[in-house]
């Protein structure tokens, strides 16, 4: 019961990520440390089904960092969870190996036992210490080229586009479009691809074609369709059922 919980748990919270539009396995821009999550004692990056917890908690909590570790392991290091914090759960699997005597036949006999165990992370960003500065470290940027085509198509459509932190999103109330700086990115194509998802948002406000209601799932009618830069791709479901068109 406990095992089917957990895995129900996971699903969940995967599903909820893509119902919000964002698939935290496919973002484009750099964070800081970059790559996939690790943790910061053993320097090995998480796998399986961990990554794409980690993933999903950076995302819905906007941390920036890749790092993370147990409670006891930020102590460790001489930091500490600030208070408030909730930490993000993963899952351990391990196989051993028991040698039992066989009565029936008289000899040992090996049985592989399997076991699954729950551990809670935080992150980096939730830790403070100066002890921890040494992890805060930012990628160096990158040139970015602007892609004049592309650049005045956007601004054309007169949306509020600002620039700065490690989320993408259409911010419905006060109507405008946030994005990480275009040196965040991995690329020219991966930032015009992302303007674009988001214009699709910003082309359902109420000023305009007024169907911010109907976003609220993937695979509804009026789900606007997305026209994506060359070289990317939507892992959306919707984007996935229905050919891309232009806006």
């Amino acid at each position: 019961m406990i095992r089917n919980d957990l895995y129900q748990r996971i699903t969940d919270q995967i599903i909820a990520q893509l119902e919000k539009g964002a698939a935290p396995w496919q973002r484009p821009w750099a964070t800081i440390g970059g790559g996939l999550p690790r943790n910061v004692v053993s320097r090995k990056h998480y796998r399986g089904i961990n990554t794409l917890l980690l993933w999903s908690a950076a995302e819905e909590h906007g941390y920036e960092s890749n790092l993370w570790a147990t409670y006891r392991q930020w102590d460790m290091l001489g930091g500490h969870v600030n208070r408030g914090e909730h930490g993000s759960r993963i899952i351990f699997w391990n196989v051993t190996t028991e040698t039992e005597f066989n009565d029936a036949t008289g000899k040992d006999t090996d049985k592989k036992r399997f076991f699954l165990r729950e551990y809670t992370v935080f992150n980096l960003a939730q830790c403070g210490g100066e002890a921890l500065d040494r992890f805060r470290v930012v990628r160096p940027v990158r040139d970015f080229i602007d892609f004049q085509p592309a650049e005045k198509a956007i601004a054309a459509t007169a949306a509020k586009i600002h620039h700065g932190g490690n989320r993408a999103f259409f911010n419905t109330r006060e109507d405008y479009i946030q994005l990480p700086l275009k040196t965040a990115f991995d690329g020219e194509g991966g930032y015009y691809a992302t303007v674009l998802h988001e214009l699709a948002h910003w082309t359902g406000h109420e000023s305009r074609l007024n169907r911010i209601d109907k976003l609220a799932r993937f695979g509804d009618k009026s789900y606007p369709y997305r026209h994506y830069a060359p070289g990317s791709r939507c892992t959306a479901r919707a984007c996935r059922l229905r050919p891309a068109q232009p806006l």
